[in-house]
């Protein structure tokens, strides 16, 4: 978010070469994000990413950030 501090809170969980997280980020709107001038305002949304590990390496992933909740509240 424009060169904010995160702060994540994770949800972690594997099985076999499958990772799943849960995650919610929080932080302060502090620069610009995808055009939008920095607001100063608190902001938490959450986010479900999904790995597929080959080879030691991530193979593919999946994310679903809820960006709704974010651009609504930096809106």
């Amino acid at each position: 978010m424009g060169g904010s501090v995160l702060r994540l809170t994770l949800r972690l969980h594997c099985k076999r070469f499958r990772v799943a997280i849960r995650m919610t980020r929080r932080g302060t709107h502090r620069g610009e994000f995808q055009g939008i001038p920095a607001t100063g305002r608190v902001v938490a949304y959450q986010s479900h990413e999904f790995y597929r590990i080959a080879g030691g390496l991530v193979a593919e992933e999946w994310i679903r950030s809820d960006m709704a909740t974010l651009y609504q509240q930096i809106g």
